[in-house]
């Protein structure tokens, strides 16, 4: 039952991450033949929503900023620590972070969102980029229609997340 709950709550966090996302106009289309930089922002947008889709939050912290990925780590720790606490068990974050998609599936589809990539497109400046995304979140054959914008940061020659809205 605790697991149970525990999944709930883990898959309702990973929703809300896209109920924030706001609905906006994307200006323009992607290019013919998108520069290097762009595919390269664009390929990390597209494989977060993968791993997202899949609830792989281990592969999923991998494309965001490092510096936030540790801080998130950290707070899986910490609740590991108190839910290892409260059964009397020691539990390793890894084991945690492995059984992600097994919470989501105990979650059953209603209330866990899946994602598909409608239109990408993005603006590279220097080492900053914008993925600009249409896409289509189903919550249990509900299919609404959103647009985000990944906020992008080249860290030691990789794109990372920073931000998405």
């Amino acid at each position: 039952m605790k697991l149970k709950i525990i999944s709930v709550i883990i898959c309702l966090a990973l929703i809300c991450n896209i109920a924030g996302c706001i609905n906006i106009n994307i200006p323009g289309g992607a290019p013919a033949a998108p520069p290097p930089e762009n595919a390269r922002a664009e390929k990390v947008v597209k494989d977060f929503i993968s791993a997202y889709n899949k609830a792989d939050v281990d592969v999923m912290l991998t494309y965001i900023d490092p510096a936030m990925a540790k801080g998130i780590r950290a707070a899986f720790e910490l609740v590991g620590g108190f839910l290892g606490d409260l059964i009397g068990l020691k539990i390793d974050i890894k084991y945690l972070l492995d059984a992600m998609p097994l919470f989501a599936a105990l979650a059953g589809p209603s209330g866990y969102a899946k994602m598909t990539i409608k239109s990408i497109s993005s603006d590279v400046v220097d080492e900053t980029a914008n993925v600009y995304v249409e896409l289509e979140v189903n919550t249990d054959g509900n299919i609404e229609k959103t647009s985000s914008i990944f906020e992008m940061e080249m860290i030691d020659g990789d794109w990372y997340i920073i931000n998405f809205k």
